[in-house]
């Protein structure tokens, strides 16, 4: 019983030796100059939109993030599409955005897009866009485990003469907004002329439908989503090293502008 009774008797001593050491710190945070940040994606379908935000000091209201007063214009082909500073929400994709334009975009493979963004009457970002090739699939497929939960089994073709990268994003019927697969692939693996894709078992069943969204991003695309995840674990690490975000505009704005090319699907589950 010796060890015990020694034991009970540090305890005490230490929990006083740590409480001593405690000590308030007053630290001056340097000032915050905010950077502007645009993204605006061109979906086949859709009407024109953007979203602008800027930075925050780290106790700086949420509120404060929109980035309203911009004039945003897309050009394309002798055509013009001025987006008006106004909030709409996607209620299927649960995303909002702050400038929109009822001109709805086109899909035209090869065509280039470019965005102009101005404060007043000062030009703070520039960038342009073309709409890739969309994916082709030899192969969609599906396998359950032994929980039920899916992946999706995917052969997508693939040009060996180019570097590509491509987006998969899965959604179950019925499923919550956080019952969803996204991940990222590049073509390194690909052999033959075809990239194989396995998302492996991750997503929940909820529904008898599987949602598939295969997206064939530019590579500056596919550096700004890893960027943005990089910075969102960096936020809620106090220990990771800041992380910045890539950035395809010219200026003294970041952000990402680009034009998606998809091909989208869906699988009945059978159980």
């Amino acid at each position: 019983m010796a060890p015990f009774r020694t034991l009970l008797c540090l305890v005490p001593i230490a929990l006083m030796a740590a409480c001593s050491m405690q000590e308030e710190v007053d630290i001056d945070l340097p000032g915050h100059t905010p950077v502007t940040l645009v993204e605006c994606y061109l979906e086949p379908g859709q009407p024109a939109r953007a979203l602008a935000t800027k930075s925050l000091g780290y106790f700086d209201d949420l509120e404060a993030a929109a980035e309203n007063g911009l004039q945003i214009s897309l050009h394309s082909g002798g055509r013009s599409i001025n987006l008006v500073n106004r909030l709409v929400v996607d209620s299927v994709r649960r995303v909002s955005y702050n400038y929109y334009s009822e001109d709805t975009i086109s899909y035209q493979e090869g065509v280039s897009w470019e965005m102009i963004v101005w404060n007043n009457e000062k030009e703070i970002a520039r960038g342009t866009a073309s709409f890739l090739p969309r994916p082709v699939f030899r192969k969609i497929d599906y396998a359950l485990d032994a929980e039920g939960k899916v992946s999706l089994e995917l052969e997508v073709e693939d040009n060996p003469a180019t570097e590509d990268f491509y987006r998969v994003m899965l959604h179950l019927e019925g499923s919550p907004p956080w019952g969803h697969f996204d991940g990222l692939w590049t073509d390194a693996n690909a052999a033959g002329g075809v990239l194989k894709i396995t998302t492996g078992h991750q997503v929940e069943m909820f529904g008898d439908r599987l949602f598939v969204s295969v997206y064939r991003l530019d590579k500056n695309h596919y550096e700004f989503i890893e960027s943005l995840k990089k910075a969102y674990d960096a936020n809620y690490n106090p220990f990771a090293q800041p992380a910045n975000l890539e950035s395809n505009l010219v200026g003294e704005s970041t952000g990402v502008f680009t034009a998606i090319s998809l091909t989208r699907d869906t699988l009945q589950i059978r159980r």
